[in-house]
């Protein structure tokens, strides 16, 4: 649900049943709950699918995510670095940071680099650690599309 409001740029409850598949009291329950835990906020803008004036029924109102809400970093292994980038719950690009890579083989020392580049492009960002949802890590490599 949260996806779809995200992707969607602002839904009316009805488009998430809608879109989803899910009933209106799911959905109900669920955005009522995304509410409560401050990741969604209600939008005084009437939803475009809102009924047209002068039939019966409240406009509906649209769900929009709170961007402030939560973090994610993506990393980018190349070569030569890691590129870590911190979003927003929309995606927005918060701050970045480059780390410089050697060659290194033994898993504290790769360890130590992801958490450099983590804690820099945290503080590119301006932003704690504490809204981090998850990291997403990017690998270069050849893939087999058959197996």
């Amino acid at each position: 649900v949260l996806n779809l409001v995200r992707d969607g740029q602002g839904l009316s409850r009805a488009d998430v049943a809608r879109i989803s598949g899910l009933s209106p009291s799911t959905v109900t329950s669920i955005t009522a709950s995304l509410l409560d835990d401050g990741y969604l906020i209600e939008d005084e803008t009437v939803s475009p699918s809102a009924p047209v004036k002068g039939l019966i029924g409240r406009p509906a109102t649209l769900l929009r995510v709170r961007p402030a809400a939560g973090h994610a970093i993506g990393i980018k292994v190349t070569q030569d670095n890691l590129t870590a980038t911190v979003t927003d719950l929309t995606a927005a690009p918060l701050g970045m940071a480059i780390v410089p890579r050697g060659h290194e083989n033994d898993a504290a020392a790769v360890g130590g680099l992801f958490e450099t580049a983590v804690e820099a492009a945290l503080r590119a960002a301006g932003v704690t650690g504490d809204l981090l949802g998850g990291i997403g890590i990017g690998v270069p490599g050849l893939v087999d599309p058959v197996g």
